[in-house]
């Protein structure tokens, strides 16, 4: 078993500030199709991968924080 965090920019906080239902059943509706196109892929393999998703309102701006903070670590 192989878990598979995957961040994603998501247009979910264009829409939504809160965590209401409205929300939940958008972010819903978006892991069951990123899921379905994942399953889509036939990679065969005997390793049951665990997909997570994380939702993020940029993935570039994540990905340029976390190059700074690994420049400076140097």
């Amino acid at each position: 078993m192989v878990p598979c965090v995957c961040t994603y920019s998501s247009g979910l906080f264009k829409t939504h500030t809160e965590a209401t239902a409205a929300y939940l059943a958008d972010f819903k509706k978006e892991c069951y199709s990123l899921k379905s196109e994942f399953d889509g892929v036939n990679v065969v393999t005997n390793v049951e991968i665990i997909l997570m998703l994380l939702p993020i309102p940029s993935k570039d701006e994540l990905v340029t924080l976390l190059d700074e903070k690994l420049k400076r670590a140097q």
